[in-house]
């Protein structure tokens, strides 16, 4: 439960509109932290997040995009277009992102 004073301009949210920013700030902190210590850039990271989806990624196998009681699409083990690879658990991903690419 989020309690938002009168006439804030701020509204929760979740799904999509939550997770790719969350996602994207990590990301960032990551290449950040890369660059702080003088390694490479991390570059363009969709290739590399997709090796590490057994590694550093939960896969998230229950649940749907229900939007008014109507889904398009169901998670399940694997991608699916509901949850896509997964959820980042960026802890292991700090460690995974410091091996050779």
């Amino acid at each position: 439960v989020v309690a938002i004073a009168p006439g804030s301009f701020a509204e929760p949210v979740d799904g999509t509109a939550a997770a790719a920013p969350l996602v994207a700030a990590g990301v960032a902190l990551l290449g950040a932290r890369e660059m702080r210590e003088g390694r490479p850039s991390l570059g363009f990271v969709n290739p590399w997040l997709y090796q590490q989806r057994y590694k550093a990624i939960r896969d998230i196998t229950v649940g749907n995009n229900a939007v008014f009681n109507s889904a398009c699409c169901y998670a399940s083990k694997g991608y699916d277009q509901a949850s896509g690879i997964g959820s980042p658990n960026f802890a292991k991903l700090a460690k995974r992102v410091q091996q050779p690419r």
